[in-house]
């Protein structure tokens, strides 16, 4: 584990002054600038702001509720992950759940039990009073800690409701190269070592608020078939390795891309788990090493299959509230976008 973080440290220091535009100001992201969303207006009743903390930390709130993905903000260096035993930052939690005006949340959904999603979990239901939802291995990361917080087992395929919002809960497939993906099966005292965070199981949300629907796949990866007759709007896509994963297996990205946007007839892309998570939030985003995808290269192929499918792409900024469903013309596709037939296969998928 050691040898692997110390080549990850050495390809963050090659990458560190590429940063993304609308959270940082570095010239050579200016190509971005112009995808980053932004809120209009104050939300009216009926809409759903969105927040942004990165990796896949995703808030979504109406006037009366707030629900949750992942709330990862302690985000420690490359260098302590390879050398010390993790823990949650309380004092950072807290500076984010403010930077956020997230005082109360009602759940907090986890994408699976990697130390990126998982971490802070526990800590941030203490914090506002949520329900950790999460397999097996979230909750026993959650039990391991010296207090009590709401528990609740998810497996695939139920819904959670949560006042306005309704959560679908899927059995997902985490990215390539798939490490540390075993099970967490008892109580994990923290401080612990990253590679005591197993997988446990990966999930994928679709959250309905009325008629509008938000897909939430954190992981650069599918199972063939799993969104079959599903429909979303949405699609907040997880593209870390997605680069290394088209170069190792020509045709992925083309099926990724079929598979959560063709087959749900999705209008807009907003890619996540992009950043360096190495990073604190106090700091600007910037991209992943270069080892796990170039940011270029994996934006070069999302814009290639967006353009052939009428899609639009576009960056959440980070903190900065955004009201879903966007009123923003320049976010209608040119070609009228529909979800792929149930029977239809994606590319090389046997699903």
């Amino acid at each position: 584990m050691i040898g692997v973080l110390r080549g990850l440290i050495a390809a963050a220091a090659a990458s560190a002054a590429t940063l993304l535009p609308g959270c940082a100001s570095d010239s050579s992201m200016s190509a971005y600038r112009s995808l980053v969303l932004k809120s209009l207006s104050p939300p009216p009743e009926g809409v759903v702001r969105v927040r942004f903390m990165g990796t896949s930390t995703i808030l979504l709130e109406d006037q009366q509720t707030r629900i949750l993905t992942d709330g990862f903000f302690t985000r420690p260096s490359l260098p302590k992950v390879a050398t010390e035993m993790l823990e949650p930052d309380i004092g950072r939690i807290r500076d984010a759940l403010q930077r956020a005006e997230a005082d109360r949340i009602a759940a907090i959904f986890v994408a699976h039990s990697h130390y990126d999603h998982a971490l802070d979990s526990a800590d941030v239901a203490k914090e506002t009073g949520a329900t950790v939802y999460g397999s097996q291995s979230t909750l026993n990361i959650a039990a391991g800690r010296p207090f009590k917080v709401p528990l609740e087992l998810i497996e695939g395929g139920g819904e959670v409701p949560v006042n306005g919002f309704h959560v679908k809960v899927f059995r997902a497939e985490h990215s390539s190269p798939q490490r540390y993906s075993g099970s967490i099966t008892a109580p994990l005292k923290l401080p612990a070592w990253a590679s005591d965070f197993q997988e446990g199981a990966s999930f994928s949300f679709l959250v309905t608020y009325g008629n509008l629907r938000i897909l939430i796949h954190p992981s650069a990866n599918f199972i063939a078939g799993m969104f079959r007759g599903v429909e979303a709007d949405v699609v907040f896509l997880g593209t870390a390795y997605l680069a290394t994963q088209e170069d190792d297996r020509p045709g992925f990205a083309k099926a990724y891309w079929c598979e959560l946007v063709e087959r749900t007839g999705a209008k807009l892309v907003i890619p996540i788990h992009w950043d360096d998570f190495f990073v604190p939030l106090d700091q600007p985003l910037r991209p992943l090493p270069r080892n796990t995808g170039s940011f270029d290269e994996t934006m070069a192929l999302i814009h290639k299959e967006a353009a052939a499918s009428g899609v639009a792409i576009r960056l959440m900024p980070l903190f900065d509230p955004v009201d879903f469903p966007l009123q923003d013309p320049s976010l209608t596709p040119d070609t009228p976008v529909r979800p792929r037939k149930a029977g239809d296969a994606c590319p090389w998928a046997k699903g």
